[in-house]
């Protein structure tokens, strides 16, 4: 009955790809690998299609010229290339492969191997899967990184093995991936806004103008994030960090948490005021915030640069220990001020003098940082995915 015998090979090769994404330590992706199949408008392209030695959606292809059953997969699986095909910023309209995050770039390496070993049976050998790849390559959709490395895969399989290839995967790909976030992989990093001075040269009629061109970065921000895997999210309370983060997570489903920790310093009664006005006193001692921030006095409503450093530090400290937040790759939308106070940090001064010694990260930029031992360290700074205009 095909049925059955649809079901034995399916059920077969999931368990083939779940002992080897044990084996790499993938355990939540080879325990959710292909349950898609199992829904009836895969399956039941499976039962009438099955011919045993290749895949079923070929035969359905054959037929109809497409495969619905492949379709509906496609969209549901991230191990796929397939699934990361999208509209790329670098052209009008042109579809081009994303690039996939490496667990899942592993997961659909350990896919060909499990197909290959379903379909040629005791004929299996270690070089069949790159075979198998060669004969349908997809140069042109597939993004590079993930084609390279996709292919070192397969020819170290074909050349040395599954030990050696498993091993390598173990403690050098997926050992990458763990080493920067709270306890091991990478905390990114997204600048929502670069608030006071910039904003305020720009007066009323202008600032419309910015928040539109602001919406534009975080649309593009959000394609460029794509590639990265993001576990959770923070965000500072006000609007317009929100408002970035949740356009960057459209889509995914990400918790997006609230921290008053990470929201932009207090000017207090001089929130709203012009910096760039140097007709009144106020004014310009507002500007010495940006300008000659070692003699900024804040008033009594505000909130000082140390007191900056110290909340924005706290939070930084709270990831750090967090024992839930290891292994896991985090968001975090924030502001001019508040990221570079936790830059700041990370880089080991807490100069209130030379509070913008680096100055600010670009609108909707985002910088990466590493935890290692006892601090984080940043990877990439100031990594825009806005278009030049």
């Amino acid at each position: 009955m095909k049925a059955f015998a649809h079901f034995c090979t399916i059920t077969k090769h999931k368990k083939l790809v779940l002992k080897e994404c044990f084996r790499v330590g993938l355990y939540k992706q080879g325990l959710l690998h292909d349950m898609s199949k199992y829904s009836w408008t895969e399956f039941r392209v499976g039962c009438r299609y099955y011919q045993g030695t290749r895949s079923p959606n070929n035969a359905e292809r054959e037929e109809k010229g497409y495969s619905s059953a492949w379709l509906h997969h496609k969209g549901r699986n991230k191990h796929h290339y397939e699934y990361w095909i999208d509209y790329s910023l670098e052209g009008p309209n042109l579809l081009a492969g994303m690039k996939m995050p490496v667990r899942y770039v592993v997961e659909m390496f350990l896919d060909r191997i499990a197909a290959s070993k379903v379909y040629l049976g005791d004929a299996y050998t270690s070089d069949a899967p790159l075979a198998y790849y060669e004969n349908g390559r997809a140069d042109e959709l597939m993004h590079k990184d993930t084609r390279e490395l996709l292919e070192k895969l397969l020819h170290m399989l074909a050349e040395e093995g599954e030990e050696t290839t498993y091993r390598y995967i173990r403690r050098e790909i997926l050992k990458k991936i763990r080493r920067g976030s709270v306890g091991s992989s990478e905390a990114i990093y997204c600048a929502s806004w670069r608030d006071g001075l910039e904003q305020e040269k720009t007066g009323t009629g202008t600032k419309s103008i910015l928040q539109m061109n602001m919406a534009s970065s975080s649309w593009e921000t959000s394609y460029g994030m794509r590639q990265y895997q993001i576990d959770l999210a923070y965000t500072s309370p006000l609007r317009r960090a929100k408002e970035t983060a949740e356009i960057i997570l459209e889509g995914r489903n990400i918790p997006l948490y609230e921290d008053q920790r990470i929201q932009e310093i207090s000017f207090g009664s001089y929130e709203g005021m012009s910096c760039v006005d140097k007709t009144k006193e106020e004014n310009l001692a507002f500007q010495k915030f940006f300008q000659d921030t070692g003699n900024y006095i804040p008033p009594e409503d505000a909130e000082s640069v140390e007191q900056l450093y110290e909340r924005t530090g706290e939070f930084l400290k709270s990831l750090e220990e967090s024992k839930k937040l290891k292994d896991k790759n985090l968001l975090i939308s924030t502001h001019g001020a508040a990221m570079t106070a936790m830059l700041n940090r990370m880089r080991g001064s807490l100069s209130v003098e030379h509070f913008w010694k680096n100055e600010v990260p670009p609108n909707c930029s985002v910088t990466i940082a590493e935890l290692e031992g006892s601090g984080f360290k940043i990877i990439r700074e100031g990594l825009s995915f806005t278009k030049k205009k």
